[in-house]
């Protein structure tokens, strides 16, 4: 059978179909061609894909299995068969017309659980990964016998639906095809009877196909050619050849609706003849590859020749307008361009192309357009034969905006009844002309206005040496009337001092008959007073090359010369200034050479004057490690215009030794604006450096001093506890049993050695306090100041006699609970402690500052003398003998370093007899600025 299965069957209506069939029943499935093609495949078990068909034993037994199928395919309605892998596999035959088409293929299922060690095995005899082929074995479906049996019923049905539906489909393409067959014989037929040549290319066999009457076209008898593409190639012409693959292959690729192409194909007499070829693919295989093109071939031959003849004959009068010299255009009557030569598209800027079939007065400018217009008037024509000429001018636009003004000759050309057909005119581009011309005319008045108009002095003297002409500048300038100058010798009006230089400037020029530079000289006002004028001028000569006069321009420089002194006045002062500051100075060109130095630089590096001025810099002065980094510096700052920043730097005595110089640097400018070099302005800040790396050292040495302080306080307080206890313990047994036994000095004495060791315990305890202080290492906590303060009275437990108020409502405030107890214990216990009065008051209260809270705590106690204000917050320091009161001198000190912790401060104020009132603050919520010191 000539059909091939996927010609009969919906491939892809089978395709969803079988989806849905291995939704049902999870078996997968296939459709074979009758050469094992696989038209499609649904549900392929990873088992198979992954492992058996890629590994080469195991590929091996399913191409076994593949066989066996094979073989017994036509035995049974179905087979059914367990492959050399252990998977169970199904095959049904399609069968078209008794001839077998294809199979359907399903299975890659297990009949019951599999044995697992039995695949395990399998695994490790063939190298596979043990745990993903397991995974695999299970999700293959396990479908029993009984449930294989009706899905092969349905299997077989299906089969037999499809052969039902591929018989049908095969009718139909054979009544299609017998349509077609009769269809091509009656075109054959009909070319066969033209001068076109028809082709017929089967890509399958690759054979071509050529009717009778394309080989007559070219000269070839049947049989003459052989009937392949590579033969038809190689009788193209060499340089057609790639023009027509690329347009046959864009065809083929579905780049172009058809194939179309004009090339030179070889006749048998061994001429080149000219053929235009057309086809178009006309079947295509389910892949989209094209199975079969056809086409004609016709004979142009004789229209390419009389076409090469034309383009010939438009080439050689093409040449002819384009090697003149001048602007040609050729139009009709109506002024439509029809011709354009080179020169017309140098100076429009445009092509031919761009102009072609356009106006010519759409070329020129608006106020040129209607004169233009009536050149193609040909009723106002007066001429009174063909081939007189008209001259004009008129403005061109050009294609980037610019005129050209053209200088036209124009003529008419006229047919046998005298009506004009063509204007073909002859342009001179003039616009350089008119230019020079206009320019001329501007110089002249331009000239003038000068003579009249310039601040300087133009004026000629002749070869003695007397005034023949000045401007009126002269006037302006020197006060003095034209008249009062001319025919007057010039050395009268120059200063005795300058008068041989001026002779030698005008002499100069007239021996030598060259231009000369300015000169400065000195020349007198009518005031009497003395002008400085710079002068150049040079000899004007007559046709023969001989002098007439010398001819100068003079301007007034006084104000120049003087602010040219005044900073040549303020340079030496500079320098001088430099010269006399303790700093390194200096100054460099554009080159890094140093042009100047004060005498600071020199003695601190050890060099003279003579020893580096004119060198460089960096090779002179700068240590060899970082001299490449400076340079980098320097050319950056100098292409970016902004001036060198080293910050801190080192320079090398000449002795080998650095220094270190702390610089302040500036560009220097030309008048242009461009870089000069710059100024280097530097301290030497070797000593001070020496000296805070002493003092780094030393802070270090303070830091660690201080962190074994506080080791050492706490291991004092500490251990010291201890035997302490024991101390007290023993007074106290002491006291207890033999304090009878005492007399009352005895008795005054224990008492006062019970209070000793309570003072030194305290003692102890307080520095444990303070020596914890940086150590404690808490988190901050939004805490309610009011419920701190309470807590804190409640512990210490007031007298009686003593009342304490909270007088407003305490903020809310982030900070470390442990730190702020002690802060308000300290403070409350003290104003407790020193209460002298049978009625004791102690008033808290607050006030929001903004960026942070003053807090007070006042008492109506004994007070405190305002010479000791300082003195009490200093550790260990006590107002009253610890006898007389016991006490730490620890107390106040906590609070200080605590509140300062905070970035606070704490202060008393106080009157004898009248109370105390301590203030401190702590950072408010809104101050997000603030951060806890360390301070030691």
């Amino acid at each position: 059978m000539r059909y091939h299965l996927n010609e009969i069957l919906d491939i892809p209506m089978l395709q969803k179909l079988m989806e849905n069939f291995y939704n049902f029943s999870g078996m997968a499935t296939s459709i074979l061609d009758a050469d094992g093609k696989i038209l499609l495949a649904v549900g392929w078990q990873d088992i198979c894909t992954k492992f058996h068909r890629v590994c080469p034993q195991t590929e091996c037994r399913c191409r076994q299995s593949d066989q066996y199928l094979k073989e017994h395919l036509h035995e049974k309605p179905y087979i059914l068969y367990k492959c050399l892998n252990g998977l169970i596999d199904c095959a049904v035959p399609i069968t078209v017309d008794n001839q077998h088409l294809g199979t359907f293929f399903t299975g890659q299922f297990l009949s019951e659980p599999p044995d697992e060690e039995l695949f395990c095995c399998q695994a490790r005899e063939f190298g596979f990964d043990e745990y993903a082929y397991i995974d695999a074995l299970r999700r293959i479906p396990i479908i029993t016998e009984d449930r294989v049996e009706s899905i092969m019923a349905f299997c077989v049905q299906l089969t037999r639906i499809l052969s039902t539906m591929g018989l049908q489909r095969l009718h139909q393409l054979e009544a299609t095809d017998e349509i077609i067959r009769e269809s091509e014989e009656r075109l054959r037929l009909v070319l066969e009877g033209s001068n076109n040549g028809y082709w017929d290319w089967n890509f399958e066999t690759g054979e071509l196909y050529y009717s009778s009457s394309w080989h007559r076209m070219l000269g070839y008898s049947e049989g003459d050619i052989e009937p392949t593409y590579l033969a038809w190639k190689n009788l193209i012409h060499a340089d057609d050849r790639p023009a027509v693959l690329k347009r046959m292959n864009d065809h083929i690729q579905r780049n172009t609706s058809q194939y179309e192409a004009e090339y030179r194909f070889l006749t048998k007499s061994g001429e080149w003849k000219w053929v235009q070829g057309i086809g178009k693919v006309v079947a295509r295989d389910i892949y989209d590859h094209p199975s079969r093109m056809t086409g004609l071939t016709a004979d142009i031959n004789e229209r390419k020749l009389a076409e090469q003849q034309l383009q010939e004959e438009r080439n050689f009068n093409a040449a002819l307008l384009d090697t003149a010299g001048d602007l040609i255009t050729v139009c009709d009557q109506n002024g439509l361009i029809i011709r354009f030569n080179q020169v017309c598209e140098q100076i429009t800027g445009y092509t031919f192309d761009d102009v072609k079939g356009r106006y010519i007065w759409d070329m020129v400018v608006p106020e040129d357009i209607k004169p233009t217009k009536a050149i193609f008037n040909v009723t106002d024509v007066n001429w009174s034969s063909p081939g007189l000429k008209k001259y004009f001018e008129n403005h061109w636009l050009t294609k980037d905006g610019k005129y050209r003004l053209i200088s036209w000759n124009i003529t008419s050309l006229f047919d046998k009844e005298g009506s004009s057909n063509y204007f073909i005119g002859t342009g001179t581009d003039i616009t350089r002309q008119r230019i020079i011309e206009e320019r001329l005319r501007e110089s002249e008045a331009e000239l003038r206005s000068i003579f009249e108009n310039t601040n300087g002095i133009i004026y000629a003297v002749s070869n003695d040496g007397k005034f023949t002409f000045v401007s009126p500048g002269w006037t302006e300038t020197l006060g003095h009337d034209v008249y009062e100058i001319i025919d007057r010798p010039f050395e009268q009006f120059i200063h005795p001092d300058d008068v041989h230089i001026c002779w030698d400037f005008v002499n100069k020029g007239f021996s030598t008959n060259m231009p000369q530079k300015s000169i400065e000289y000195r020349i007198k006002h009518k005031d009497g007073s003395w002008h400085w004028n710079t002068s150049s001028g040079t000899t004007v000569k007559d046709r023969s090359g001989n002098s007439l006069y010398f001819v100068g321009i003079a301007v007034d420089i006084t104000e120049h010369r003087h602010a040219t002194e005044a900073r040549k006045e303020y340079a030496r002062r500079f320098r001088e200034t430099l010269e006399n500051v303790k700093l390194v100075a200096a100054m460099l060109d554009d080159q890094n050479r140093i042009t100047f130095c004060n005498d600071f630089l020199l003695q601190l590096l050890g060099w003279k004057r003579e020893e580096v001025i004119n060198q460089d810099w960096f090779d002179t002065f700068v240590p060899p490690d970082i001299r490449k980094r400076d340079r980098r510096i320097i050319k950056k700052s100098l292409e970016r215009g902004i001036s060198p920043n080293f910050g801190a730097s080192e320079l090398l005595t000449r002795s080998g030794k650095r220094r270190i110089i702390l610089w302040n640097n500036t560009i220097l400018l030309n008048p242009d604006g461009s870089s000069a070099g710059f100024a280097v302005l530097g301290e030497d800040i070797t000593q001070r450096r020496a000296v805070e790396k002493r003092s780094q050292e030393l802070m270090q040495e303070l830091e660690s001093t201080n962190r074994e302080l506080k080791d050492f306080a706490y291991i004092v307080s500490h251990d010291l506890k201890a035997p302490l206890r024991g101390i007290r313990s023993l007074a106290e047994w002491i006291y207890a049993d033999y304090q009878d036994k005492f007399d009352e000095a005895g008795q005054e004495q224990l008492t006062m050695l019970l209070n000793r060791t309570t003072r030194m315990h305290n003692l102890l305890e307080g520095i444990l306090q303070y020596s914890r202080l940086n150590k404690t290492e808490e988190s901050k906590d939004q805490i309610n100041l009011n419920e701190v303060i309470n807590e804190v009275i409640e512990i210490l437990v007031p007298p009686d006699n003593i009342s304490i108020l909270i007088e407003n409502e305490m903020p809310l405030l982030r900070l470390e609970r442990t730190r702020i107890f002690q802060l308000f214990e300290n403070l409350i216990s003290n104003a407790i402690k020193y209460m002298d009065k049978p009625n004791g008051e102690i008033r808290i209260s607050c006030q929001n500052q903004d960026d942070y809270w003053q807090f007070s705590v006042k008492d109506n106690g004994c007070g405190i003398e305002e010479k000791y204000f300082d003195k009490i917050f200093t550790i260990f320091q006590t107002l009253k003998s610890r006898d007389e009161f016991e006490s730490t001198g620890i107390g106040l000190t906590i609070v200080k370093k605590i509140v300062g912790m905070y970035g606070g401060k704490v202060w008393v104020e106080s009157k004898i007899g009248l109370g105390s009132t301590f203030h401190f603050t702590l950072p408010s919520p809104k101050n997000d600025m603030w951060r806890m010191t360390n301070a030691n």
